[in-house]
């Protein structure tokens, strides 16, 4: 997981608590420029997927591979410089008067089918 230097909530203890020591496994990395962030994982082969409301179908891209999921901030969403240097834009189709979901709720849906695609025999 990369993350900013700045401007983000950082409560390790909650986020401990909440992901029951899950959180340990994850590495994390802090990042002062994201778009700096973005040019290094893609010249390391990432293809580099945004989640946005406005994308195509989660389950209509090859998520196979070395794979990283840009998110947003909830309300704000991702940043227009770092849409534009994304390979794609995804999102999770919804039904009804929904039409976004909080940020943990989309990171688990974008996440686990990332992972259903990877070990998906094909």
């Amino acid at each position: 997981m990369i993350t900013r230097k700045r401007r983000i909530a950082k409560y390790a203890e909650v986020i401990s608590k909440t992901s029951s020591g899950a959180s340990a496994w994850v590495p994390v990395a802090e990042a002062a420029n994201l778009l700096r962030a973005v040019e290094i994982l893609k010249d390391g082969g990432f293809w580099v997927y945004g989640a946005d409301t406005e994308g195509e179908e989660l389950w209509s891209k090859d998520l196979r591979g070395r794979t990283a999921v840009i998110l947003g901030g909830e309300g704000s969403g991702i940043s227009k410089i770092l849409k534009e240097n994304c390979d794609a834009l995804i999102s999770i189709p919804s039904k009804g008067r929904l039409d976004s979901l909080n940020v943990s709720v989309a990171a688990g849906v974008l996440f686990y089918e990332v992972m259903r695609q990877g070990i998906k025999k094909g």
